[in-house]
């Protein structure tokens, strides 16, 4: 229904610039658009006999390859960008190389989660690891918080293991 209206609209401001009732600067006044609005819409109505708007040429498109993409990041699903960056651009032919930063968008496109990850241990699952962890935090409740003491780590180096994938 909008469009329509819009087709109408635009039928009359070009039909009163033909007939004469005033200039391009006049008539958008009255109309309540800009001049150049109704100026390309006079060529536009010269050019093809009608005013109605031009279908969306479909913008832009990704070069990236996503089905590539997707068996880079199934390969090694714990990279970085920057790995699956280089691992990509060595696929592909120099003309269709990209940079993180586009990667990184055409990976959300297609649906990874880029997260931090947290370090963690793979026996933490095992069910006689729970149970010394769960006779551990029994013990622990019977103990003074007032005779703890703290022994600073501060030489530990946190950054050994990957934190982003």
């Amino acid at each position: 229904m909008a469009e329509a209206y819009d087709i109408v609209f635009r039928q009359r401001a070009v039909a009163a610039y033909n007939a004469g009732e005033g200039g391009y600067h006049r008539l958008a006044e009255t109309f309540g658009i800009a001049y150049r609005t109704l100026q390309r819409w006079v060529a536009q109505a010269r050019a093809t006999g009608n005013v109605a708007p031009r279908p969306n040429g479909g913008g832009w498109s990704c070069p990236i390859d996503i089905q590539m993409l997707t068996t880079i990041v199934r390969a090694a699903p714990d990279g970085t960008v920057a790995e699956l960056c280089w691992e990509y651009n060595r696929r592909v032919a120099a003309a269709d190389r990209t940079n993180e930063t586009s990667l990184r968008r055409a990976m959300r496109r297609a649906g990874f989660v880029l997260k931090k990850k947290r370090p963690r241990p793979s026996e933490i699952d095992r069910p006689d690891v729970a149970a010394t962890r769960e006779a551990f935090l029994k013990d622990l409740r019977g103990v003074d918080p007032m005779r703890l003491v703290f022994l600073d780590e501060a030489g530990a180096n946190i950054a050994m293991g990957r934190s982003h994938a």
